[in-house]
């Protein structure tokens, strides 16, 4: 029976890994390498040198060897052949987070916000086990198990980016950007929950709107809450009189996601 060829990916994934155990005797490196390119296009793995996959690869295996949790890790370079041992046309980001949602939505966001257009991104999950100081103990691949915390790596390759000022100005609005999705990750109950005592008390307002505009606001506003709004940030605010004019005066401490 004639042996089955592995897919051109797979062979050229091969050299990568050969290169690995070559150079290094990290434990786990072979499984970081394997999921950190499992979800790649093969005409994307192809468009690049073995050597170019593995420095890019160790290049964030070794950014991410130390992470506290909470801690979002990012740094944004051109790559050096003679100081890295790698090279890329594209300027590189490189981000080890705690894995929630919006991650790559936020940073796509950001970079159209800001024109620079994306070659490539490589997101990958993975598990982890840290010790107390974040140092990296054991990694392996996104399938969730007892004891190890997700994260998510993303490798993403943009537009050449020139000169040391632009590349800070990009990582501190990639920075800003992360720190709000950790904003609203974390307040996303406290919003829902605002919601809710907001839905209880607008009853108290039928004498002064009318029982019409109640009942159509409360079922708008159950709407958002069956899963149909995605909250991002809320802020209460009381009406009050300045001048003998009606102004919008914010309360404060109510600020929650973006809006704390």
């Amino acid at each position: 029976m004639p042996q089955r060829k592995s897919p051109p990916k797979d062979k050229h994934l091969e050299k990568v890994i050969a290169l690995a155990k070559k150079h290094s005797a990290a434990a786990d490196l072979e499984t970081f390498i394997l999921q950190y390119y499992a979800d790649i296009a093969e005409e994307d793995v192809l468009a690049h040198e073995p050597e170019d996959l593995y420095g890019a690869c160790l290049s964030h295996w070794e950014f991410g060897a130390k992470r506290l949790p909470g801690e979002t890790k990012l740094r944004v370079f051109n790559p050096n052949p003679k100081k890295d041992g790698w090279k890329s046309p594209h300027t590189i980001i490189e981000m080890v987070n705690d894995d929630m949602p919006f991650l790559v939505d936020t940073t796509t966001m950001t970079l159209s916000r800001l024109g620079v257009g994306i070659h490539l991104t490589v997101h990958p999950i993975y598990q982890v086990q840290r010790d107390p100081r974040g140092t990296l103990i054991h990694l392996t691949d996104g399938a969730k198990r007892p004891g190890l915390l997700s994260e998510s790596w993303m490798h993403i390759e943009v537009d050449s980016q020139a000169g040391a000022e632009t590349l800070v100005k990009l990582e501190a609005a990639l920075q800003g950007a992360m720190r709000d999705v950790r904003a609203t990750i974390g307040d996303w109950q406290a919003m829902r929950d605002k919601l809710k005592q907001v839905c209880g008390e607008v009853h108290a307002y039928r004498s002064v709107l009318g029982d019409a505009e109640v009942d159509e606001g409360k079922k708008f506003l159950d709407w958002l809450g069956d899963n149909h709004f995605t909250f991002f940030g809320v802020r209460e605010y009381e009406l009050a009189e300045e001048n003998g004019e009606d102004v919008l005066k914010v309360v404060p401490n109510s600020g929650l996601g973006i809006l704390r």
